[in-house]
């Protein structure tokens, strides 16, 4: 295996990830500061459907999630089977992981923001479990040599050494 091909590949996705995290950590402080020190002026009135928008994204973003998740296992699990690229190099399998963490992180930064964005129009605090959510999922998005490791076996139908 070229893990030192792996390595380089992912070493951007972990500055990625983690400037999604810093990133919602900033706008979180910065909208505690301002709704709490009053110096905006909030609409507590579009809370609930605010809410309802926000569980009607975090539901959304499940499925399509999943479905991209299985469409790109399933394509590469065909070049596999199918010869079309047997055995997998290493560095396109680690461009493939590439690509779902992203769109994993960027899912979880969306719903994050959203729910800043909730606190700094209606003042209402539990906007901020949306990020505290979306902070965690993102943890989790963040690129290793195991989950590397454990998306390539998944991809190939193989043990990954």
């Amino acid at each position: 295996m070229q893990t030192d091909n792996v390595d380089g590949i992912l070493r951007l996705p972990r500055l990625a990830i983690a400037g999604m995290a810093v990133g919602i950590i900033t706008f979180a402080a910065v909208t505690v500061v301002l709704v709490a020190g009053g110096t905006l002026g909030t609409r507590p009135d579009l809370a609930r459907p605010l809410l309802l928008a926000l569980l009607g994204l975090g539901v959304a973003e499940v499925p399509g999630y999943a479905a991209v998740r299985q469409g790109i296992l399933r394509r590469l699990r065909d070049a596999a089977v199918g010869g079309q690229m047997a055995p997998l190099p290493a560095d396109v399998l680690a461009r493939y992981y590439v690509t779902l963490t992203l769109v994993g992180g960027a899912l979880a930064e969306g719903l994050s923001l959203f729910g800043i964005v909730i606190v700094l129009v209606t003042g209402a605090w539990w906007g901020l479990a949306a990020p505290a959510v979306g902070l965690a999922l993102i943890a989790l998005q963040v690129p290793s040599n195991a989950r590397f490791g454990q998306f390539a076996s998944q991809a190939t139908g193989t043990s990954w050494p």
